[in-house]
């Protein structure tokens, strides 16, 4: 018999049932403000809603793990390197810090795609290999996963592995024609929403 595939509406009891949520969160677009190719540490700015967002973790009661997953294939193209991009994930991590409540669990690993596209990787997203590797590494292969992203890629990546999704943008899906997304968001797999901010209400333990 086929499991029944996650969804917002299953995912408080699968937070009960598993006794933790992993979450993920795109880092370029979704963390921080997208600068494009080649981003600096000197040009990281948090995009709002982080605080409220993790307010809404801390009250679902539950254990929960935090990762980034992000393509940068700037480092394929040649136009970074990995201790520039490195340096702007602490950066990132550090931020993140000052801006969450010290008690609060905040970023706990980044695992990066340093792959162009024509590479045809598995660790590319939407390729899985990242998000298996992150949910190995952290233990959390029995929790539900939520993934939250700006692009397709992000939630293609949560779909792929079984998971949920959060779409962020003020277009959120309108722009999206392809059938699998609107699929997904009927079945409930899928939600769209402004910022992290607003994105807080989809987990909202109340």
């Amino acid at each position: 018999m086929t499991e029944a595939a996650l969804t917002f509406a299953t995912l408080p009891a699968a937070i009960e049932a598993a006794g933790g949520l992993f979450v993920g969160f795109d880092r370029d677009g979704t963390l921080i403000e997208d600068r494009g190719y080649g981003v600096t540490p000197e040009q990281v700015v948090l995009k709002p809603g982080l605080r409220e967002f993790y307010a809404s973790l801390c009250s679902l009661s539950y254990p929960f793990k935090t990762a980034v997953f992000t393509n940068q294939s700037a480092i394929g193209h040649g136009l970074t390197d990995w201790e520039t991009v490195g340096a702007v994930n602490r950066t990132v991590a550090h931020v993140t810090n000052q801006t969450v409540d010290a008690e609060w669990l905040t970023l706990d690993r980044f695992f990066v795609c340093p792959h162009a596209a024509a590479d045809q990787c598995a660790c590319r997203k939407p390729g899985t290999l990242l998000c298996e590797r992150a949910m190995n590494e952290l233990a959390t292969q029995a929790w539900p996963f939520l993934m939250l992203g700006d692009r397709n890629s992000d939630c293609f990546m949560a779909l792929n592995i079984g998971g949920v999704a959060i779409r962020l943008g003020d277009e959120m899906l309108a722009q999206v024609g392809d059938t699998r997304f609107k699929a997904a968001e009927r079945s409930g797999q899928l939600e769209g929403q402004r910022d992290l901010s607003a994105a807080a209400a989809s987990i909202r333990s109340d």
